[in-house]
């Protein structure tokens, strides 16, 4: 499967990189001369640029840079050469602004204009008296002999941004390459003439990665990680493993894009990792150079492979996932793709990625420009860096506002799905899209492998319906799509995007009653499940999301069975001679279910998140909601155990109290208020019509009755759920029973 991209239609800065002490060619001669290359030690390398700590901090090598190119200096080089990345580094951020004159070709011989200037090895520097120096210079070396001094003072500076044109949808993300000779953090702010035009942000909380090249300088991206969460996650996880080390740039086409990431080196391999879906953003677009995308063969099939691009591709947009900017190394992108490559688009010499590092850049950063509304003009915007002294540096450029003339194809917003849904009946889910031009869209839902199993049908507003055959459990697979609707122009036939979502379709467990419900305490990690003979169920709310698992400590029986089983009784987890686990959700309801068994057990409730992953406080019973008191039937007792906490709370003035009834949260609003008496009583009413008595039903009324009524009395003329008239503790007397007159004279 290839991976890969549609046909296709300034030298490096080193301020973070570190500086590889090892043996290197001290310069690189041309292929027709003999092989006898002076080399520099190790020793000699690491010190040639300074000769004191203090000193270093202090040199403004971006200045001395600019000063060398203003006194004639010139440095005859090539962008792969390692001798002359080695030289550049020594310059650190002030590489950009070097004299670099490019000696060779594309396919890395020399080039007519080396041949003119006789240059016999890279890198080959010339002064201003017309002497020269062959190989790597020590900067002092290069002051005293250009005359030219390194400067020692100067305040943060950043590379020319230069006028910019933004397009209404299409917001621009300019990085800001900047450079402070102390070598501390730098901060960046940005304003606009016109806010009511342009809306411009300084982009932060991202960190950065370093595409560190064997033989050029290196690539320096920040990530979106709070817009590509996904995309830059996996791009860091790859990173932090080191498996880009040694894979080269496989694909490479000029005035389109550069590509990596493939093990294999011919564009349809990856890592072990699983396919992932695509993750995109309104905001992150393919509209400038030095965007990086992932890869893909098909839809949500983005893996390891990447590419960045050379000036805007927006036919890409939505099609492929952004997740980062270029802010150092466009001339080394350029170089790259400049690279001689043979008839599949691989350079005819390899350009190999040494190591990817994951790092937070407190030196550069982009901003964002976005279009307030709909209105095209003109307007200044002005970006201001200060270092940790408090020294800045201002440049004001223009921003041309558009229109967009490119129009984007919609996209599938993320589908929630659930994780399981009640085989009887048709799940619905509610499919959204995001179309960046508020265009007409069309939505398309297929089951993969045939209507065996279940249908699905989705209305043109999104809302998917899946039917499973009648009795059937198990999975189903649906592909959701969007296209632009009838009647969009600007897009072509092709435009769409999909989605592949599983749902699964169970039975609910229900286990035979009555249940032994026991209450643990959270602060504990080892519970003991006693004997019984009937189900014990450990009910609980999550409080955060976590993944839960359940060890047994000792002696277990090879037949007991644990079920971990949401609101919905669909089992998430299963034990079955060893660990159960689960992943929970925060707020959900969840039941541990355990078999009837003749011995106690004890097993460890351990949790991703630390012990204290779940409440026992406000909770509902699962099993049958209105059983506030758990004797596995709904009676005027469940009633009252919910009147007697109202009571107890009242008379203890508001101080919540630990009640030995567990499941007083019967409507499961997550409070203890009359509502959840009346939604009782309502429950009671059902039963009772449901009867049909040859006389008219008789209540016999108690003390407790008339709290009761009294409770009910207040939620139904005072809006404060908290409030009872009377704070009373009731207890149920043997004659409160709900009576009707029939043959038997039972309820």
């Amino acid at each position: 499967m290839q991976y890969t991209l549609p046909p296709s239609t300034e030298h490096s800065r080193f301020r973070h990189r570190r500086l590889r002490v090892e043996q290197l060619e001290g310069r690189r001669l041309l292929a027709a001369q003999p092989i006898s290359e002076r080399e520099h030690s190790a020793a000699d390398v690491a010190h040639a640029p300074r000769t004191t700590g203090d000193a270093v901090m202090e040199q403004n090598l971006v200045q001395f840079a600019k000063d060398l190119a203003s006194a004639g200096v010139v440095l005859y080089s090539a962008a792969w050469c390692p001798a002359c990345t080695l030289q550049a580094e020594l310059f650190e951020d002030g590489a950009n602004e070097l004299p670099f004159v490019e000696m060779t070709n594309p396919d890395r011989s020399i080039s007519q204009a080396g041949i003119d200037q006789a240059i016999t090895a890279y890198p080959t520097w010339e002064f201003p008296d017309g002497s020269r120096a062959i190989g790597i210079q020590p900067l002092a070396e290069l002051s005293r002999r250009s005359g030219v001094p390194i400067p020692t003072a100067g305040g943060p500076v950043f590379e020319t941004i230069g006028d910019q044109t933004v397009s209404i949808g299409s917001p621009l993300h300019v990085p800001i390459d900047a450079y402070d000779p102390d070598g501390g953090p730098l901060t960046v702010t940005i304003s606009v003439a016109d806010p009511d035009l342009l809306d411009a942000q300084v982009i932060a909380g991202n960190r950065s990665i370093r595409i560190d090249l064997e033989t050029y300088g290196d690539l320096v991206f920040e990530l979106f990680e709070q817009r590509a969460p996904v995309a830059s996650g996996r791009i860091i996880e790859l990173a932090e493993s080191g498996f880009y080390d040694g894979i080269d740039f496989h694909r490479v086409v000029d005035d389109f894009v550069i590509q990596a990431g493939d093990p294999t080196g011919i564009g349809n391999g990856g890592s072990t990792l699983a396919d992932f879906d695509d993750d995109y953003h309104p905001e992150l677009q393919h509209n400038r150079t030095g965007v990086l995308s992932f890869a893909k063969a098909s839809d949500d099939t983005n893996n390891s492979q990447f590419f960045v691009t050379e000036g805007p591709l927006r036919f890409l947009d939505f099609n492929y996932s952004v997740f980062g900017q270029l802010v150092e190394g466009e001339a080394v992108r350029e170089a790259i793709s400049e690279h001689a490559v043979n008839p599949t688009d691989r350079p005819t010499s390899d350009i190999t990625i040494e190591t990817v590092e994951v790092f937070t850049d407190d030196e550069n950063s982009v901003v964002m420009l976005k279009p307030t509304g709909n209105a095209t003009g003109r307007t200044n915007v002005t970006v201001t860096v200060t270092n940790q002294l408090g020294a800045t540096f201002s440049v004001t450029f223009a921003v041309q506002v558009s229109q967009d003339n490119h129009n984007s194809q919609p996209f599938l917003n993320p589908i929630a799905v659930a994780e399981s849904y009640p085989n009887n009946q048709a799940a619905t889910l509610q499919i959204t899209s995001t179309d960046i031009e508020g265009d007409a869209v069309n939505y398309s839902a297929e089951v993969i492998g045939g209507s065996r199993n279940a249908t699905a049908t989705i209305n043109d507003d999104g809302r998917l319906t899946v039917m499973p055959r009648h009795g059937y459990s198990g999975t189903v697979d649906i592909v959701v799509m969007v296209r632009p609707g009838s009647g969009v122009l600007g897009n072509s036939r092709d435009d769409r995007d999909s989605q592949r979502i599983t749902l699964n379709f169970e039975q609910a467990f229900q286990p035979s009653t009555p249940i032994n419900f026991i209450t643990i305490d959270p602060t504990d990690r080892l519970h003991t499940i006693p004997a019984s003979n009937q189900y014990t169920a450990v009910i609980f709310r999550a409080v955060e999301d976590t993944l839960l698992s359940l060890h047994p400590i000792g002696t277990v029986s090879l037949d007991e069975t644990v079920a971990v089983l949401n609101g919905e009784h669909f089992a998430i987890g299963r034990h079955d001679e060893g660990v159960t686990t689960a992943s929970l959700r925060a707020g959900g309801l969840y039941a541990i279910l355990f078999d009837p068994q003749r011995i106690d057990r004890l097993f460890s409730f351990q949790s991703t998140n630390g012990p204290q992953f779940f409440s026992t406080e406000t909770l509902t019973n699962l099993f049958q909601p209105t059983d506030a008191n758990a004797d596995g039937q709904t009676t005027p007792r469940d009633v009252l155990a919910i009147v007697n906490a109202i009571a107890r709370r009242q008379s203890a003035e508001g101080e919540p109290g630990r009640s030995e009834t567990p499941f007083l949260d019967t409507n499961g609003d997550g409070r203890i208020t009359p509502r959840d008496a009346l939604y009782v009583l309502n429950d009671l009413a059902r039963q009772q019509t449901a009867v049909i008595p040859t006389e008219p039903p008789v209540l016999v009324r108690n003390r407790s009755m008339e709290l009761i009524d009294c409770v009910i009395t207040d939620y139904l003329t005072d809006d404060d759920d908290d409030d009872v008239l009377e704070p009373l503790h009731a207890t149920v007397s043997a004659s409160q029973r709900w009576l009707t007159v029939d043959a038997k004279s039972q309820l």
